[in-house]
């Protein structure tokens, strides 16, 4: 069972490509994956993979200067 305490936002970003079956697994679930706005609509190995790609390569190139 879950523990309350999940924050699903803090397993996304700790998230790596070694990661995809278990965390598509994880999301599967709309208890987890109707709490993160960002998610893809659909939950299956490919889209989580690309989400997590996507993630990974911003993660890489740091924090965007918004201009404030």
């Amino acid at each position: 069972m879950l523990s309350a305490r999940l924050n699903p936002s803090q397993v996304l970003l700790r998230s790596r490509a070694q990661d995809m079956d278990a965390l598509t697994a994880l999301l599967a679930g709309p208890q987890i994956s109707g709490r993160i706005y960002t998610l893809p609509g659909v939950i299956n190995y490919d889209t989580i993979a690309t989400f997590i790609d996507h993630h990974l390569a911003e993660r890489e190139r740091g924090p965007r200067d918004t201009g404030n």
